[in-house]
């Protein structure tokens, strides 16, 4: 018999964006619901992500002037970059709830969105393509509003902060680029620095929020509003089910069961962190690291084809990529850098592979640059494929590299643990890094002969606005490309990563996980990195994973809510 106290409506496996979401929506709409994570902290790899969502035609974007979007241009581009995906149901759904979902969040929540005045799609070259109108990102959010339960909400990664949990909202970091130039930037600079100063011995932490950890963080701050019973390092074991094969509860290790009368929903971040299943599904000659935090291990992959569930792997792979290079903390824990958008497409970075030789265009999207590294190398075996970042001592100084912050901050540990590689020159540095003798000078040289004057005649890097908008629009004439010139010389290794699975459970229109001969299991539902991507393995444009988890997890609750509502 189930205790009084463990019987919900709605049980929630996963607290990241798509598990809060869904908790939210099914307790705003009066249903008691239970969230159960299974670390120490919420937020999931939310809480790490740069929190964009891909959202097109939402309410947000609409109200900026001069917003030309529609449904056409949107639904060519995704066929453009998921053939077949027009008319695709869960496609269809995604894109008629999403801004449904988002104006829900605003009217009833803490969780708040803002357009960005400009961020492209991945393929600029595609018929449909838009170079702002489609991606939000969270509103700032001081999380003090969390009170005492602020130490639930997991840190950013160290490496996106400074000093560890220090975060820089996108409209100050030009204050930070420019602190030694202008007494302007010196003295925003300054009142930043002593404000966290304060919040650290206050708080203990940081408090002023932005990107993926303020989505994180207004979502849990809408969780603990709505009145959801959260449990935290919490592990469940089964799923329970009733008549007619209903799940009905959950099972923790240790016996303990919650009643669910009416859902359960999985929302465990994915399968990538379980080596056991990055081998059997994602390519060869990806590495073994996934970018996504803790707890990404399968579990809910596990527990719907326990329940009769199907896995479904996606045409174009099984996960989103992103090259990573990695270290080991002075505290012992493993970082995993993700090199999304912080340093490849900088005016004077290369990328080599084990001969010495670029191989793509930096500046393409971090899926593309993981798809390309796996096909130039074609490994086939227990090698993993890699590539060595090249830069000089201005590109570091001004833009950091990988883990490395600008300005050299952490220079020092890095070099001595092996992390980045260091040359007094270009022979010295191809020595280091075992390539041919004289390839990395004859690329170097390559490459600069024609740098000075922005062109990149190999790969054409900047040749569109994705890439530019990633560069430096200080640096002229091309924001990608500047000579490799000023001694010593760096560099650090990547290979290849994930972001987010993209195979998952096999779900319909409203989230419910469908069996083998395509009917849903009633009472189970799936969402965010848990559920097939409607992507099929592509990554269209920043936020492609936020967005659906939202929309998905928005629906869950609201089927739940209705069918709660009919059955009575």
């Amino acid at each position: 018999m189930v205790a009084a106290s463990n019987e919900f409506d709605v049980v929630v496996l996963g607290a990241g964006a798509g598990g809060m979401a869904a908790a939210v929506v099914a307790a705003t709409e009066g249903l008691k619901v239970c969230l159960l994570e299974k670390t120490e902290h919420v937020g999931g790899t939310t809480a790490w992500s740069g929190g964009m969502v891909w959202a097109p035609l939402s309410s947000p974007a609409k109200k900026n002037a001069g917003f030309k979007d529609t449904k056409g241009d949107v639904a060519r581009y995704l066929e453009g970059v998921v053939p077949g995906s027009r008319g695709e149901p869960r496609m269809a759904a995604f894109l008629n709830t999403i801004p449904n979902a988002l104006d829900y969040f605003e009217r009833h929540t803490l969780v708040k969105f803002r357009p960005l005045s400009e961020y492209p799609d991945y393929y600029q070259e595609l018929d449909g393509c838009s170079v702002s109108g489609r991606v939000l990102e969270p509103e700032p959010f001081n999380s003090t509003n969390l009170g005492a339960h602020l130490r639930d909400l997991r840190l950013p990664l160290p490496e996106f902060a400074l000093f560890s949990d220090m975060m820089v909202a996108r409209e100050d970091l030009s204050h930070f680029q420019n602190v030694f130039r202008s007494i302007r930037s010196f003295g925003k600079v300054g009142a930043l620095l002593s404000r966290y100063a304060y919040q650290k011995i206050r708080w203990g932490r940081g408090v002023d929020l932005v990107l993926g950890n303020a989505l994180a963080g207004r979502l849990y701050a809408a969780v603990l509003e709505a009145g959801i019973t959260v449990r935290m390092g919490e592990q469940v074991s089964n799923l329970q089910r009733g008549g007619l094969g209903r799940v009905d509860g959950v099972e923790l290790l240790g016996g303990e069961t919650i009643s669910a009368r009416q859902g359960v929903v999985l929302a465990t971040g994915g399968f990538t962190g379980n080596l056991r299943l990055r081998e059997k599904y994602l390519a060869q000659g990806m590495g073994n690291y996934s970018a996504t935090a803790p707890g990404a291990l399968g579990d809910g992959l596990h527990l719907a084809v326990s329940a009769g569930g199907t896995f479904s792997q996606v045409r174009d792979g099984n996960a989103f990529l992103a090259p990573v290079s990695r270290y080991t903390r002075p505290d012992g824990s493993l970082a995993v850098f993700p090199h999304t958008v912080s340093d490849r497409a900088k005016p004077g970075l290369i990328a080599v592979d084990n001969r010495g030789e670029r191989f793509v265009n930096e500046a393409i999207s971090y899926h593309e640059f993981g798809r390309a590294l796996l096909s130039h190398q074609n490994t086939n075996g227990p090698e993993k494929a890699f590539a060595w970042l090249i830069a000089d001592s201005r590109f570091v100084w001004e833009y950091g590299l990988g883990a490395l912050k600008p300005k050299n901050l952490n220079k020092k540990y890095l070099v001595a643990i092996g992390y980045l590689l260091e040359g007094s020159n270009l022979s010295d540095l191809t020595q280091k890094l075992e390539l041919p003798p004289g390839s990395l000078e004859d690329t170097v040289s390559c490459y600069n002969g024609s740098a000075a004057q922005g062109l990149d005649p190999q790969f054409g890097r900047g040749g569109n606005a994705y890439e530019r908008f990633l560069g430096d629009s200080q640096n002229k004439p091309n924001p990608c490309v500047a000579p490799i010139q000023r001694a010593p010389y760096f560099a650090i290794r990547v290979e290849v990563g994930d972001l987010a699975a993209a195979g998952g459970v096999n779900t319909d229109a409203s989230s419910r996980v469908m069996d083998e001969s395509g009917n849903f299991i009633p009472g189970l539902y799936a969402c965010g990195a848990d559920a097939k991507s409607i992507m099929e393995g592509n990554y269209p444009g920043p936020g492609i994973t936020l967005g659906p988890a939202l929309a998905f997890g928005f629906s869950a609750a609201m089927n739940i809510a209705s069918s709660t509502k009919n059955a009575c």
